[in-house]
């Protein structure tokens, strides 16, 4: 009896595999595990995803500070200008995250070769006239272009077409998401690229007066203290705060091309240059004043373009910074 039950258990889970695979659409149902194309992610200069209500562009700005994103998205209100669509601009510097989808492209894999493009029925696989295009503008002027289709049955793989070749693949799916998702998932919101433990060295120039503090010294228990670097004074618990609330502050808009001009010609209130044992990074703030409305923008070598950041957490920091270089 139990021979029996394990005999039918058996044939039940090959059964359910095989239908599962049946499933699966088109005839040619072939795996290939081939690797489809390979980009050095350091030779990517644009990637372009694009549907009927998105265009997510990613241009590099350089090997060292990654790509800056523009995207429009298309939306349809409801109502009385439901005939009408709306178009929404945004514009921001890509968070790390862009290097899973640069990787991703390094090599692009092909999980399965469907097969030749006329002879399959492209729309069992999800390609139609909306479906999106992915775009990889790379090396000496090279262009690697997939139309996307739908997600294959129970994973999150997507079928792609490669006109180029006339082939369709299915390919990895997840990094696809990252990308088309950009505005929620690939938002920059540090100011610079590295931790405070990173800094060795910082130069402040506010209200006037300039200061240079030092953070190489370490305390009892090894933690890296600041201190006033023109001076023998011991640290200063005070610097250390000051700079972690720096530090903590987070982008939440990025300043389009009219207003970056405007924010250019202002003045600062607080530069600062800060040094690593490899780089050095600076930052300045500009206060603006809009309608009797207070906003704080910050400029970084990192970010590239102005970035709003929290207006409470910013005019905290710059009343602090009068008393603390004062005192330096």
């Amino acid at each position: 009896m139990r021979n029996n039950i394990i005999g039918y258990s058996t044939f039940l889970v090959i059964s359910l595999a095989l239908a599962f695979y049946i499933s699966l659409p088109g005839d040619n149902r072939s795996s290939s595990g081939q690797s489809w194309i390979d980009i050095e992610p350091s030779s990517i200069e644009a990637i372009t995803y694009q549907n009927k209500d998105k265009k997510i562009v990613a241009t590099r700005l350089d090997k060292l500070n990654g790509f800056w994103i523009d995207m429009s998205l298309k939306s349809e209100p409801k109502g009385e200008e439901a005939d009408k669509t709306i178009t929404t601009e945004h514009a921001f510097k890509a968070s790390s995250k862009i290097d899973a989808f640069t990787n991703f492209l390094s090599p692009v894999y092909a999980i399965r070769l469907i097969g030749d493009v006329d002879k399959v029925d492209k729309a069992e696989f999800g390609f139609d006239d909306e479906s999106p295009l992915l775009s990889v503008a790379y090396g000496n002027e090279k262009i690697f272009k997939l139309l996307i289709g739908k997600k294959s049955y129970g994973s999150r793989n997507r079928f792609a077409l490669d006109s180029d070749r006339n082939k369709i693949i299915l390919i990895s799916g997840r990094s696809l998401e990252t990308f088309s998702g950009a505005k929620l998932k690939m938002f920059e919101r540090d100011l610079l690229a590295y931790k405070s433990d990173d800094i060795v060295k910082a130069s402040i120039s506010a209200g006037g007066i300039n200061a240079s503090w030092d953070h190489t010294s370490r305390d009892s228990t090894g933690k890296l203290q600041w201190k006033d670097a023109a001076s023998d004074k011991k640290a200063d618990p005070r610097y250390g705060t000051w700079i972690s609330k720096l530090l903590k502050l987070k982008v939440m808009e990025y300043a389009n091309q009219e207003l970056h001009g405007q924010l250019d010609a202002a003045q600062p209130f607080l530069n600062i240059d800060f040094g690593t044992r490899n780089d050095s990074s600076s930052i300045i703030f500009k206060r603006r004043i809009d309608n009797d409305t207070i906003s704080y923008w910050v400029l970084s070598s990192y970010l590239g373009r102005y970035a709003r950041v929290n207006t409470d957490k910013a005019a905290a920091i710059e009343k602090d910074i009068v008393s603390l270089v004062g005192k330096s």
